[in-house]
């Protein structure tokens, strides 16, 4: 089996970890710092941070590692996603044994969907997607390339989620409602209505909040 090597070494890192093992494969080669080198050298959850981001990518082989992307801010996730890419590393994923995924449900590469995550019939996961712990993603949803899927969110049918968008922990979208790209939901929200790209909505039911 090709090693891999996660590019981020904070919760995010974690949730790979705990997912691989989960499922019976080989803990990380390796953790890269991602924001500076000040965790070189630490353990996280038994994998040792072994390169800060610029080593990494120069030291690395494409053919001889296989990389996720594991950070919870999804620019910066994005930007480290396109400078691998123009590298030609190839991706994995790392899904929990104990997450719930359709067998019509399409999961793209470098994706994290953690423990007790629902992904139903018809649904679609672009590349790079984050579905946290509990999250219900209904039949025939398609969520964005690199968009962050938190705890416990409820997302009925066929609702679209732009790209890099974020909705935090325990929102919900009722059927047929469009999240905007890089659009922020806030925690606990309730959406009724489609959510422009970039804005930011929170409260019961969803309103606009700050300048977007």
């Amino acid at each position: 089996m090709t090693p891999c090597v996660v590019f981020g070494c904070g919760a995010q890192a974690r949730y790979v970890i705990d997912n691989l093992s989960s499922q019976s494969q080989a803990v990380p080669h390796g953790l890269v710092d991602v924001e500076g080198t000040t965790h070189i050298g630490t353990s996280i959850n038994g994998v040792l941070v072994r390169w800060g981001y610029e080593q990494a990518l120069r030291e690395l082989d494409p053919a001889a590692y296989r990389v996720i992307v594991a950070h919870g801010k999804n620019a910066l996730k994005m930007r480290i996603v396109t400078a691998l890419e123009q590298r030609r590393f190839r991706f994995l994923n790392a899904i929990h044994h104990h997450a719930i995924i359709s067998p019509t449900a399409q999961i793209g590469e470098g994706c994290i969907v953690n423990a007790e995550a629902v992904v139903l019939p018809n649904a679609a996961l672009e590349r790079h997607v984050i579905v946290h712990s509990g999250a219900v993603i209904e039949h025939d949803c398609v969520i964005g390339e690199g968009a962050n899927i938190g705890p416990g969110v409820q997302l009925a049918g066929r609702v679209h989620v732009g790209q890099a968008a974020y909705l935090y922990t325990g929102s919900c979208v009722i059927p047929d409602v469009t999240i905007g790209a890089r659009a922020v939901v806030g925690a606990g929200a309730v959406v009724l209505h489609d959510v422009p790209d970039d804005a930011r909505v929170a409260g019961n039911p969803a309103r606009p909040i700050g300048d977007g």
